[in-house]
Parts: C-alpha cells; structure tokens; sequence
C-alpha cells in the first residue's frame, strides 16, 4: 500500500478526496450522498479510510509486541486476521 500518513481533503459536493500527506493526487474519494448518508458519517468514514496507513503499522507493532499470550489468544487471532485481510491475504 502507499505508505502513510495520509490525508483527507475536502472536494467538491461533500465529497472526500484521501492521498499521501502534501500529495496533491488521490488515493481514494469519499462521496458524499446527502440523501442517503449524513454528512458527519461521510466525514468518518473518510477520516476512518485516512488512519488506515497508522492503524495497520500500529496493530501489526502490537501484534509483534504482544503474541499469543494465554489470556489474549482470541484478540491475537482477530488482529491477525483483521492484519491479513487489509493486506488482501484473506
């Protein structure tokens, strides 16, 4: 994936364009659909899209730091699944 962190930037129509921090070009756009999504959702989501890049490094870091530990097995197998699943490995 594009390395982070990356940024939302407003757009035109209550959309969301999502890039590289002081890239001009868009990774992803939120669109915004003010009959069927309130604004303050869209604005999430976009915000939610853009932490995805320190998410990712942040859960993997814990993974590595933490393990299966007797207590834990069960958050270790979601995070590593949720891991595998935003690097397309699932």
């Amino acid at each position: 994936h594009t390395p982070g962190p990356w940024s939302l930037t407003p757009a035109a129509g209550g959309d969301y364009d999502i890039g590289q921090a002081g890239d001009i070009e868009a990774l992803a756009c939120v669109y915004g659909d003010f009959d069927a999504i309130a604004d303050d959702e869209t604005l999430a989501n976009a915000h939610l899209i853009a932490a995805a890049p320190d998410l990712l490094a942040t859960l993997k870091e814990l993974i590595d730091l933490e393990g299966p530990l007797p207590g834990n097995v069960a958050w270790f197998n979601k995070a590593v699944a949720a891991v595998a699943r935003a690097e397309g490995r699932s």
